[in-house]
Order: C-alpha cells, then structure tokens, then sequence
C-alpha cells in the first residue's frame, strides 16, 4: 500500500513537470518568431544617392621606349673613310647638320671638274653661231659663260627664246653635258654624310681607314629629340583610347616623369595576345631607348555614368535600390571594369543605393537609411 502511493506521487509529479516545461518552450518560439519577422526588425543600411556624370578613368600600360626617328646608314659610293671632327663611335652625339662620316672624294671631284671643263669649252664654242643666227639670245648666253664657275655648283641653263634656238643647242650636246654634270653633283654629295637631326651613334661598323663599299652598313644613327612608346591594350580598352589623349608615365629604374600623346593606333589584332598596338610619342629630355616605362593613358569622356564599388554589383548585374524603405533591384549595364570599381549605366540621377552588403538582401526587405556613403 505504501509502495503504492509512492508511485503515484512520483508519476504526478512526472507530469506535473511535463507540463510546465511544455509551456516555457511554446512561449520562447512564439518569441523568437515574434522577433524574426516582427515589423520591429529592420536593417538600418548605408545609402547613396545616383548622381551620373560625364568622367575619364586612366588605363594602365606599360611599354618599351624606342627612338621615332631611327636612321640605319648604309654607303652609296665607294672610297676610303676619312676623319671626320667628331668620331663615328657609338655613344657620339652630333648635331643637325654635322658631318657623321666623309669617305675620300678626291677622284669624283676631279672628274666632276673635267666635265664642267667640258661644257664650258662648249658653250664658249657656241657662241659665235648663237651671235649670228640668234643674237636675241647671245646675251644671255655669253651672261652664263661670264659667271660660269667650276668650284660652285652648275647654274640653270638660259631660257630658249625659240623651239629653233632649243634644237640648236641641243644638236651641240649642251644638254646632255648639263644634266651629266647635275647626275654628279648629286653623287658628290653622298661622299659626305651629315646627321639629319640631333641625335646619336647607337652603332658603328667601320672605322677610318678602311674601305667603304656600296651597300654596306656603316651604323646606326638615332634622334634624341623623339621617343616612342609601343604599349598594348585589349578590344574592350580601345573603346575608350583615341588619338591625341595624353599618357603619363614612370620608370622604376630611374627618377623623373614623362607625358606623351597617342600619336598611333593599329587596325590589326595581334593572333597570339589578342590586343591592338597603340603608339605614344614623347618629346621630353632623359629617356634611353629600349628602357621600360609603367604608366596610364588617360581615356576618352565617358558619357553619363556612376562609378560604383565592385562589390555592390552582383553577378548578375544588378544593385539594390531603396523605394520607400523596401529594397529592389536594378539591372545595370557595365561601361568599364577597373581594379576595386566600375562605371555603370541605367540609374536614374537621385535614386538612392544601398551603399553595403549585407546578407540575405532581396527586394522586398525593409531597410531604414543613415548618412550617405561614397561609392569610391
């Protein structure tokens, strides 16, 4: 009996228990759904507003620096090198106009010379017919003749007076005479070869004394005036890259900076890179050909866009916008991806973004805004 009761007592209180843990757990989800999906909860986010504008963005580039103006010297004549005021040595700088090389021009001279001497023994012998059958003409003729100097280069012939006094001329071999002088007087002039603008002697083949022949490669002669810079860039950048946009540039083996304009760009692709070629000339003092610069050439005007942090766009394009303290989101279309932003378009000026991530954002969830980001 007393057994008995005890169980009993036991049991009541089993249940007893039961009850009461029964309720507390029931009123706690009842409180955690009350919390999760009240009205009480919502997010106070950062927010900015849309304000599109018109904006240039730099590319970056890095290239090798080459001379623009590149003359590889090769001799027209043949004779031996003489010496010059200034060495023809690599490392030499010579001005517009100095001498780079004189090879020994002696023998065409002299035959150069044994042909004026020539036309004008003949001129002299025209004389007396032109006196008579043309004397219209004699004074020009004997005007030539007076001022006609061997060690000067050949003046112009005088103008016939007639188609008869031109055949006469011509039947005597003046002509002839004339213009074989005029083939050796430009000839004479390669003997001589002067620097077509400063610059200096990035290499040399020969040395004094030897013998020059035709055709032969005495060096190389580049202009120290003029830079250019063969730098890379994909389709996508191109759109934004147009002649005459200014670059800038550094070097990480020297100090000093350099600016330049775009002077050139390529119509091919390249197969293997898939970029286009783009050329920056530069005209400024201390740059060494084949160094490498690192720079940014500065783009075109992008037209009405909102540069905007990579993370807040999506993968599939879109960002969040806030009407009436309830997020929705917006597609975007993708201007130009740079390293931490990108441009964008399709925003209207004065909406306002949710200027931060946070987890779970969907439209439809209520936000409330504090002070405005920025989107940089």
């Amino acid at each position: 009996m007393k057994k008995t009761l005890i169980s009993l007592i036991v049991a009541a209180a089993i249940l007893l228990f039961s009850f009461l843990g029964s309720n507390v757990l029931g009123s706690q989800k009842e409180s955690m759904k009350r919390m999760h999906h009240g009205d009480d909860d919502i997010r106070q986010v950062r927010s900015l507003e849309v304000n599109n504008q018109d904006m240039q963005v730099d590319i970056p580039v890095t290239g090798r620096v080459d001379a623009i103006d590149r003359f590889e010297i090769f001799a027209e004549v043949t004779g031996t090198l003489m010496e010059s005021p200034v060495p023809f040595k690599e490392g030499n700088h010579f001005k517009k106009g100095d001498i780079l090389l004189k090879i020994d021009d002696r023998e065409a001279r002299l035959n150069l010379q044994a042909q004026k001497s020539n036309l004008l023994n003949s001129i002299t012998q025209l004389l007396p017919d032109l006196k008579l059958d043309f004397p219209a003409s004699y004074a020009n003729w004997e005007s030539y003749l007076k001022t006609f100097d061997l060690d000067r280069p050949l003046r112009e012939l005088p103008a016939n007076v007639s188609d008869k006094e031109k055949y006469f001329v011509a039947a005597r071999g003046i002509y002839n005479s004339f213009y074989s002088i005029r083939s050796l007087e430009v000839r004479l002039e390669k003997y001589t070869i002067r620097a077509p603008y400063e610059g200096v002697i990035t290499q040399s083949n020969i040395t004094v004394g030897t013998l020059v022949r035709i055709g032969q490669n005495l060096g190389t002669f580049i202009s120290t005036e003029a830079f250019e810079i063969e730098v890379a860039l994909s389709p996508v950048e191109l759109d934004f890259v147009s002649v005459g946009n200014h670059a800038h540039f550094l070097s990480s083996d020297i100090s000093g900076k350099w600016s330049g304009k775009v002077t050139r760009i390529s119509e091919q692709i390249d197969a293997g890179t898939q970029t286009i070629k783009v050329f920056i000339i530069i005209t400024e003092d201390h740059l060494k050909s084949g160094m490498y610069l690192t720079g940014y050439i500065q783009s075109n005007s992008i037209k009405n866009v909102m540069e905007l942090p990579r993370n807040l766009i999506t993968d599939d394009r879109t960002v969040f916008v806030i009407q009436e303290d309830t997020l929705k989101s917006v597609s975007v279309r993708i201007v130009k991806r740079m390293e931490k932003s990108m441009l964008v378009t399709g925003l209207t000026d004065g909406t306002i973004l949710m200027n931060e991530i946070i987890v779970g954002a969907k439209d439809g969830i209520k936000v409330t805004t504090s002070t405005q980001g920025d989107a940089k």
